[in-house]
Formats: C-alpha cells, structure tokens, sequence
C-alpha cells in the first residue's frame, strides 16, 4: 500500500508540477497576449489618431477649397460685371463712332457730289468756251479793225454797219456787194480823231482781204484799217518789224 501511495503521491507530484509549470506557460502566454493586446491597441489609437488627423486635414483643406472657390467665383461674378460693362461701354462707343462715321461718309459723298456737279458744270462751261474761243477765232480770220470812223448820237449796230458799207463803197474801188455780218465799237485800244476803233466782221474772208489789200485808199477819210490780232500776235509783229528795220540798215 505504501509501496502505492508512494506511488501515487510520486504521481501526484509529477503532475502538481506539471500543472505548475502548465500554470506558470499559461501565465507567461496569456502575458504575451496581454502585450501583442496592448499593442494592438496602441497602433489601433496611433492608427485612429493619425487619421483624425489626415481628416481634419482633409476637412480644412475642403474648408479651404470651399472659401478659395467661393472666392473666386465672387471674383469671376465681379470680372463678369466689369467686362460686361466694359463689353457695353466699348459697344456704345462703337455705335457712336459708327453713327459719326457714317454721317461723315454722307457729308463727304455729298461734298463729292457737289464737287462732281460742279466739275461737270465747269466742263460743260469749258466746252463752251472753248467752241466760243473756236467761233471767235474764225470770225477773227474775217475780222478788220477800222480806226478813225466818228461816232453817231444815238450809234446803233445797224446805223454802224450802214456807215462802214457807205465808206468803202465810196472810197474802195470795189463794184460787187460787200456783205458786212455786223459791225461794233472796241472799247480798248487807242482813240483816232477822238473815237474807238470799229470792229467789222465780214461774211467772207475773201471780201476782208480785199477790204486789206486796197485799205490805203481809205487814208484820204483818215481812216486807218488793220486785221484783228490777239495782243500776242500783234507783239510779235512787232518785234519781226523792228527785226526787219534793223536788218534793212
């Protein structure tokens, strides 16, 4: 019996000291469990922390997101009014300058107008005066001009031309007719016996040269006949006639 009692108490012991050492494994794991718990929750709460802190970030951030874009939407809206009153401004002022543009550009077409009208006025005048220049040349080719006939009170042109037909009939001698367009005082030149010089136009230039070439017969009436030239050309025939005395001596 003592030989099992031994036995067993040798038993029970083995196993105390299993179950003590069991116990003191137990202890040693649940202590390491307790530390890896602890851990856990420590880098669970840095975990936690570092993401409240990454969202109040996140949120101030958003925050001022926010505010930047409220910003610059009040800056865009008030860009928007400026350069929309701009935008106007510079419209009405193109209105304006168009509006006096245009009313310019009247002014000038209508200056034009009246410059073109009076161009073709001042041609047409041209014109005229130049087929009255031609006219007047070639009545000047039958043209002479008689110096010392005295004047009637009252002197008609009729009474004129009567009075230069009756003197070179009377002191010409030419038989035929010599029709006599018209006859006219020139108010210019020089004065013989006190008159003016008669401008006689005759109706062919034949009859004139006639009148011309046989005009000294007229000396005894003290009348002095010679062509109608323009001032030019008398000048000029001038100078030829002091050129010809110069050169005869």
């Amino acid at each position: 019996m003592r030989a099992k009692f031994s036995d067993v108490s040798t038993k029970v012991d083995s196993l105390n000291e299993n179950l003590k050492d069991s116990d003191d494994g137990g202890k040693q794991k649940f202590t390491k469990v307790e530390e890896n718990f602890n851990a856990l929750q420590n880098a669970l709460r840095d975990i936690q922390s570092d993401n409240s802190k990454k969202i109040e970030r996140v949120v101030e951030d958003s925050r001022n997101s926010k505010e930047m874009l409220a910003w610059m939407e009040g800056k865009l809206k008030d860009s928007k009014v400026e350069y929309t009153g701009k935008i106007h401004e510079i419209a009405h002022v193109a209105r304006e300058q168009r509006r006096e543009y245009k009313s310019k550009f009247l002014e000038v077409e209508t200056e034009t107008s009246r410059l073109k009208d009076r161009l073709e006025t001042m041609n047409h005048i041209l014109d005229e005066m130049q087929e009255k220049m031609y006219e007047f040349e070639q009545n000047k080719k039958n043209n002479l001009i008689f110096h010392g006939i005295l004047a009637d009170h009252p002197e008609t042109p009729d009474g004129l031309t009567l009075k230069v037909a009756n003197l070179i009939k009377a002191h010409i001698s030419i038989k035929r007719e010599l029709p006599i367009s018209k006859a006219s005082r020139v108010y210019s030149g020089p004065e013989v016996r006190g008159t003016r010089p008669v401008l006689v136009t005759f109706e062919s230039f034949k009859d004139r040269d006639e009148v011309l070439r046989k005009a000294r017969m007229l000396k005894k009436a003290n009348i002095h006949v010679e062509e109608d030239l323009s001032k030019r050309t008398r000048e000029n025939r001038n100078e030829l006639r002091k050129f010809m005395r110069q050169v005869r001596k």
